[in-house]
């Protein structure tokens, strides 16, 4: 719900000090106690409000893809899920040379929230991207241990970690057979009204 508000918000929002809504969020829970549940409802909303557009993509090819959706959506919400095992891939630049950079790229992102975005130069100055106060929101989950086997001293002295915030289920809810429910009216008329707002 919070990166939810946070895409409906974003570049709409800021409080006197200039900070935006941008949130970088990692939620940890054991495997099958309905993590995807909160992605689900989250793209729902999105979905019968006629913002699917806030959705970005469920991965990232390459810190160039990043910057080319934002580009597209400044305000923008990944939903990653197996967020650790994405961590751990992108964190090493032998194994996927062309994912090291989106990490980079993020923290760029989320530290221009309040001012202007200039990607890489290129020579082809059509592939230049810039970007007026991106706000890229990021709701990832993911098992604990593959969360925490992804920390290296790198992670968390570069400052990522940093923006995240990090949520912990305690223990594994009771299993429930829920009916499957439509969005309800107030929830899309919520967000069709942060869709509306200038």
């Amino acid at each position: 719900a919070m990166c939810l508000q946070a895409v409906l918000a974003g570049r709409k929002v800021r409080d006197e000090r200039g900070n935006r809504t941008n949130l970088y969020v990692v939620c940890l829970a054991g495997s099958g106690s309905g993590k995807d549940n909160a992605r689900l409802i989250n793209k729902a909303v999105l979905f019968k409000a006629g913002l699917n557009g806030l959705e970005g993509n469920e991965d990232l090819a390459s810190d160039a893809g990043l910057v080319t959706a934002v580009e597209a959506e400044p305000a923008i919400l990944f939903q990653i899920d197996e967020f650790g095992r994405w961590l751990r891939t992108i964190g090493d630049p032998k194994k996927a040379p062309h994912l090291f950079n989106v990490l980079t790229a993020l923290m760029k992102l989320y530290s221009s929230a309040d001012t202007v975005f200039r990607g890489k130069a290129y020579a082809d100055k059509k592939r230049n991207k810039v970007v007026d106060q991106p706000c890229v929101s990021v709701y990832g989950t993911t098992v604990p241990e593959h969360f925490f086997e992804s920390l290296t001293a790198d992670s968390l002295s570069d400052g990522f970690i940093a923006r995240l915030l990090v949520f912990e289920s305690a223990e594994t809810p009771a299993r429930q057979r829920a009916k499957a429910l439509s969005v309800p009216e107030p929830l899309k008329q919520a967000a069709e009204w942060w869709g509306a707002q200038q």
